[in-house]
């Protein structure tokens, strides 16, 4: 979580850069939402043709998370500004030499006392570890 200090739009990918207050990290943001709206269809089909041997609890559960996820892929080339409070997860890799986090989940936090909640959380570990 951090404060979006830049932002790189390219074909297939957003670049944000994103400031936690420890430093700055590159999150990169794919645009595939063919491929995965193809994934998210053929997995629907499959479960309401019955071709899932899954138990009935575990596939009205599937579905429900099948819709919530067509729901939130929709391109979203708009969706963070310039100093808006960005909550990322995904992987961290090196490219380059530098670290980038490649996104897997994100959204914009709403909650102003979060990023100072953040920070706090981030002192405590680093203390605790030490």
């Amino acid at each position: 979580m951090g404060i979006i200090t830049g932002i790189k739009r390219f074909h297939q990918r957003t670049l944000y850069t994103v400031d936690d207050g420890t430093g700055s990290l590159d999150c990169i943001l794919w645009q595939n939402e063919p491929a995965v709206q193809d994934k998210i269809m053929t997995l629907k089909e499959d479960l309401n043709s019955g071709c899932s041997a899954l138990p009935p609890d575990l596939k009205s559960c599937a579905q429900s998370l099948l819709k919530k996820a067509e729901a939130s892929t929709v391109i979203e080339e708009e969706l963070y500004t310039y100093g808006d409070v960005m909550y990322c997860l995904g992987n961290v890799k090196m490219f380059r030499g530098n670290p980038k986090l490649d996104i897997h989940h994100h959204y914009k936090e709403s909650n102003v006392n979060a990023e100072t909640l953040w920070m706090l959380d981030v002192l405590v570990t680093k203390q605790t570890d030490m």
